[in-house]
């Protein structure tokens, strides 16, 4: 029939996105700075290490419209501290210090694989997790361990009256139930040097230490926390530093270092308190097994051999 038409005898679809090896990493500006003039070891043996696989590295800002124009780009990404947005996104973050990092689906550090894995003391050699812990402690530097003086530590962090998702209690409510279950020891409360307190949290705080049994100090952390005879707090780092002294912790909130600590968001509030009078854990070789086993190491001559069986276990290109 004339002026009739037919559609080709074939068919049209969308093209697939190619899956390439290539690499976004987004850092703030100071990063970048650092990046460009080699003063980021751990980015710069990252690199090495992906590009002797095959990747090719991108380097970009980590404003919003960098971050979420990155779903939309070919090959993978990776957030420095940010949280991912994309199904080929990843996370950058110090396991606490240097040389240790990890690369993660999440921000969180209560979400990390090490978080969910099984702490097993037997699986470590404690010849090599106690030389780790004296290398380590005299390092950071901590001083030697010492008996504790009768107090509790307790390093509060931010958002002094707000109890946020992760944590058991609002912090100075934490305060509080320490101080109605701890029938011999003092507490002792220290502020975080890098938080700005509202005159509203600081007279809470200020109410708080009316009790003789609270105080209030501005002694620095290698004061502190060789003494004391355990650390309590949400979630600080101080008592992860506190296990390189052999000193027990006490969790109000969810953390990746939960395992041989009393940590109320797993054992409940009785449960965590009933725990501090249990058998002392092996801090030594759970801080080897922590570091050693769970987090990459970039002074490690395996270094690139775990990052790429971890992007493999996040089901990136081998």
């Amino acid at each position: 029939m004339a002026g009739r038409w037919t559609l080709p005898n074939q068919r049209h679809t969308v093209p697939r996105m190619v899956e390439t090896r290539t690499l976004s990493i987004h850092l703030t500006e100071y990063l970048l700075w650092r990046v460009r003039r080699g003063k980021h070891p751990f980015l710069a043996e990252l690199v090495r290490a992906l590009e002797a696989r095959g990747w090719r590295i991108t380097w970009r800002g980590d404003g919003l419209d960098e971050r979420l124009a990155s779903a939309a780009r070919p090959g993978y990404t990776l957030f420095y501290e940010d949280a991912p947005v994309g199904p080929r996104c990843l996370t950058l973050r110090r396991s606490y210090f240097d040389p240790f990092w990890q690369i993660e689906a999440s921000a969180k550090r209560w979400e990390w694989d090490v978080a969910r894995a099984s702490f097993d003391p037997e699986a470590v050699d404690g010849d090599r997790a106690a030389h780790f812990v004296k290398f380590w402690r005299e390092r950071m530097p901590l001083p030697p361990p010492v008996r504790g003086e009768g107090f509790v530590y307790v390093p509060l962090q931010g958002r002094l009256l707000t109890q946020r998702s992760f944590q058991s209690r609002a912090p100075l409510d934490m305060v509080r139930e320490i101080a109605k279950r701890e029938r011999t020891r003092d507490i002792v409360l220290t502020l975080h040097p890098g938080e700005t307190y509202s005159p509203h949290e600081r007279e809470a705080v200020d109410r708080l230490i009316e009790d003789p049994r609270i105080h209030l100090s501005d002694s620095p952390m290698t004061d502190l926390l060789p003494k004391c005879d355990y650390v309590a707090c949400e979630n600080s780092s101080v008592a992860l530093k506190g296990f390189f002294l052999g000193k027990p912790a006490l969790l109000f909130a969810e953390i990746d270092f939960h395992h041989i600590a009393a940590s109320v968001p797993k054992l409940g509030m009785k449960g965590a308190f009933e725990a501090l009078g249990g058998p002392a854990p092996d801090y030594a070789r759970y801080l080897f097994w922590f570091f050693q086993h769970k987090a990459l190491n970039f002074w490690r001559p395996e270094f690139g051999q775990r990052v790429t069986e971890r992007l493999q276990a996040h089901g990136w290109p081998a």
